[in-house]
């Protein structure tokens, strides 16, 4: 006898493979018959619409990122808009240095401890004097740590404010659709000569609200530490509002922790954004959405649904977090 020796099997799991064994499982096409075009354009919209509920059932562990959003106008600003076309500075990473020498406002020749991992046309957030930061881009390859920005600073900057710095690529487009997860980070400033990356810093957890306990707060432009943050769920662009806004000495970044979407399925090649354990379960939950389309008898179709619930279930289940659980003796 003699194993495998992998782990790794996923019979490429594309949207027109799971098309394929659906309509199988309906006795609907032969083994070898292909599938017709119309029918695989069918399958595929209600295919993407079982991976949209499946999201809102929980389905989404494997899906969970961490993003790092920057707290840019403490006291002006109470919203940070994500999404595709979202104007908060969120990435999934930043570097960090310093600056070398005082720039005043309007400059955009800046001098940093090092330049290490800063390039042309990199995000660029400069700490200011009053406590904000300003947000701009490289304009040009640094050089000897000299850095250009694409638009003066709004105030002035006093040498050994923190800059931070990142790839357009590490921008997150994502829409969140949890924030599971949200701190105030310290940036670890102390290590700024070497440009590592982020840094791993002291992370203070702050309350996720909900709209009502997010309403009952006093002024929502309140400058201060940020001690809860509200997630408003808008069909495009979510918002993160914090409270209160930041401030002058305060930590300028959060990190999250947030589930997001599955990609969607384009085209019948797109592979699926789902663990191979699910692939089974979308194929029989497939074939059982298809049913009433394809005249299934009534009774075949009842059997078709208790399969798939059966195993969308059994996936369900299996995507759950590690955690500790506790149990406490109750009285009456």
């Amino acid at each position: 006898m003699a194993f495998s020796g992998s782990t790794d099997y996923v019979e490429s799991f594309t949207a027109a493979s799971v098309i394929e064994r659906a309509l199988k499982r309906l006795g609907v096409m032969d083994a070898s018959e292909p599938v017709d075009t119309t029918e695989q354009t069918d399958a595929l919209a209600v295919l993407n619409l079982i991976v949209k509920e499946w999201s809102a059932r929980g389905a989404d562990v494997w899906l969970r990122n961490t993003g790092h959003l920057f707290l840019t106008s403490p006291g002006t600003v109470d919203g940070y808009t994500l999404g595709t076309s979202g104007t908060a500075n969120f990435t999934s990473l930043y570097y960090t240095t310093t600056l070398a020498s005082s720039a005043a406002a309007g400059a955009t020749a800046l001098t940093v401890t090092d330049d290490t991992n800063m390039s042309d046309t990199d995000i660029l957030l400069v700490e200011q004097d009053d406590g904000t930061l300003h947000a701009t881009t490289i304009s040009g390859a640094p050089s000897s740590n000299s850095v250009t920005a694409a638009t003066g600073l709004a105030s002035s900057a006093s040498s050994g404010k923190a800059v931070f710095s990142w790839p357009t690529t590490a921008s997150i487009a994502d829409k969140p659709t949890k924030i599971v997860y949200a701190a105030r980070r310290m940036t670890n400033l102390s290590n700024a000569s070497t440009n590592e990356g982020y840094m791993e810093g002291l992370d203070s957890p702050i309350n996720i609200v909900g709209e009502d306990e997010y309403r009952s707060l006093s002024d929502k432009l309140t400058t201060g530490v940020p001690v809860s943050l509200f997630h408003k769920q808008e069909p495009v662009n979510p918002k993160i509002l914090v409270w209160p806004t930041g401030g002058a000495g305060n930590h300028h970044t959060l990190v999250l922790e947030y589930n997001t979407y599955f990609q969607d399925l384009d085209t019948t090649t797109d592979n699926l954004d789902i663990p191979a354990e699910g692939a089974n379960a979308l194929a029989w939950q497939l074939a059982a959405e298809l049913s009433a389309e394809y005249g299934i008898p009534e009774q075949e179709k009842r059997n078709l649904w208790g399969i798939a619930t059966q195993k969308v279930e059994q996936f369900l289940d299996y995507q759950v977090e590690d955690a500790s659980v506790f149990f406490a003796r109750g009285y009456q």
